[in-house]
C-alpha cells in the first residue's frame, strides 16, 4: 500500500492530489502520523509492504527537497515498525530514476541519521516510448543503491501504456492505439523479469484525474460514468503473458540463448523451477510498437538444450504454434530455430511447459 498526499483540513497539510507537498506543519504532521497509525492497524494483517509517498522528485508536482523527505520518510516508517515490525518498508516511488543525485542526498540523509535499516525497497517507475530502452538508469540505480547496503532491492512500480494519443499523464504525444498498447505492455514486462526485475504493471482500469482528464493506460475502457465498457488487446495479452510467468518461472543466465535477426532483436532466457523446462522470450525491440503484424525470419539459438515437442506462443494471441521439423536444427549440443519475428514477444518452449500448466 502507497501512503501518500495529503490532506488540505489542515493547515500546511497539503492537498488530496498528485501535486501536493509533504505536510509540514506541526498540525499537519501529528494528523498525519495519526493517520499513519490507524492506517497500519487497521491493515496490519492484510497488508504487509508500505511504500512513503509518491514520486516525491517529479518537477510537475512541487517536489520537496531529497532531506525534506528523508525526515518525513523516517518518521513514517518509525511508526510503520513500531506497530508492525515485520513489515516491509519501501522508498521514493522515483518519477526520473537516473536521477542519482536526487536518490544519493536521500540515502545520505538516511546514513548520517543512521536510519538505512528503515528502507528494504526501492521502487521506480519510467514511461519510454520505445519499452526496450532506458536500463542503464535502472543499473546506475542498482549500483548506486549498494553503495549504501547490499541488502536494499530495488522493483519496477509504475509503467505502463496508454491505448490512445492524448492521453493524461506520461506518453501523452504518441500515437498509440490498443494494438501498440499490448505489445508494449508484454515487452516492457518481459524487458524486466528477463533481467530479474520485479515489475508491476499500470494500469488495470482507465481512470480520470481531476477535471476529467481521462489517463487511457487501463486494460479496461471505462465510459463517463465509470463503467467498464471494453476489454482491450492489452488486457488478453497480459493475461496470456501472466499464465505463463507465474513465480516459478525466472531468467536465467542470457547466454542461454541467442537471436540472429535482420532487425534489431531481444532474447531472454527463463527456466521453470519446478522442473527445469526452459523458455525463451524474443522481438524485435529498435522501435516503439506499431499497428502492423507483418513478420520476418530469424535464427533462435539455445545453446545446449533441446526440446523435444517445441511450441512458438505469440503471447499477444495467445495462438500456440507447432514449430515444424523443417525449422529445426541440430548444430552439436545447440539447437537452432528459424523461426518469425516481429515487434511483439514471441516464445519457444517444451510443449510440455504448457501442458502443466493446463494452457493445452
Amino acid at each position: 500500500m502507497n501512503t501518500v498526499y495529503g490532506n488540505p483540513v489542515y493547515e500546511g497539510g497539503g492537498d488530496m492530489q498528485s501535486s501536493s507537498k509533504l505536510p509540514y506543519t506541526e498540525e499537519a504532521l501529528n494528523a498525519w502520523d495519526a493517520y499513519i497509525r490507524n492506517l497500519v492497524t487497521h491493515f496490519r494483517g492484510r497488508i504487509f509492504e508500505w511504500e512513503i509517498w509518491n514520486e516525491i522528485d517529479h518537477t510537475g508536482f512541487k517536489a520537496s527537497s531529497p532531506e525534506q523527505y528523508a525526515d518525513f520518510y523516517i518518521r513514517t516508517a518509525g511508526i510503520i515498525r513500531e506497530i508492525q515490525p515485520e513489515s516491509k518498508i519501501i522508498a521514493l516511488a522515483i518519477a526520473y530514476v537516473g536521477d542519482t543525485e536526487f536518490i544519493r542526498k536521500f540515502f545520505k540523509s538516511l546514513k548520517d541519521k543512521e536510519k538505512l535499516h528503515l528502507v528494504d525497497k526501492v521502487s521506480f517507475h519510467g514511461y519510454p516510448t520505445n519499452p526496450d530502452t532506458g536500463f542503464e538508469k535502472t543499473e546506475a540505480l542498482f549500483n548506486l543503491l549498494k553503495e549504501f547496503n547490499e541488502r536494499i532491492e530495488a522493483f519496477q512500480g509504475e509503467t505502463g501504456s496508454p491505448s490512445t494519443f492524448g492521453t493524461s499523464g506520461a506518453l501523452s504525444n504518441f500515437p498509440f492505439t490498443e494494438m501498440k498498447q499490448a505489445k508494449w505492455d508484454t515487452r516492457r514486462a518481459l524487458a524486466h523479469i528477463g533481467r530479474g526485475i520485479p515489475f508491476s504493471l499500470f494500469t488495470l482500469s482507465e481512470f480520470n484525474y481531476p477535471g476529467n482528464r481521462l489517463n487511457t493506460k487501463g486494460k479496461l475502457k471505462i465510459d463517463e460514468n465509470l463503467k467498464v465498457v471494453h476489454v482491450k488487446q492489452s488486457y488478453f495479452a497480459y493475461q496470456n503473458l501472466t499464465s505463463i510467468f507465474d513465480s516459478t518461472v525466472i531468467a536465467v543466465a542470457p547466454g542461454r540463448a541467442k537471436i540472429s535477426s535482420d532487425s534489431a532483436a531481444v532474447i531472454y532466457a527463463f527456466a521453470d523451477r519446478k522442473n527445469n523446462l526452459e523458455v525463451v522470450a524474443y522481438w524485435n525491440s529498435g522501435r516503439a510498437p506499431s499497428d502492423q503484424t507483418t513478420t520476418h525470419t530469424a535464427t533462435v539459438t539455445l545453446k545446449g538444450t533441446r526440446l523435444k515437442t517445441p511450441v512458438l506462443i505469440d503471447v499477444r494471441t495467445g495462438i500456440v504454434y507447432q514449430v515444424p521439423e523443417s525449422g529445426i536444427r541440430q548444430d552439436g549440443k545447440d539447437q537452432e530455430y528459424l523461426v518469425p519475428v516481429y515487434d511483439s514477444p514471441l516464445l519457444i518452449c517444451e510443449k510440455k511447459f504448457l501442458l502443466g500448466r493446463g494452457l493445452l
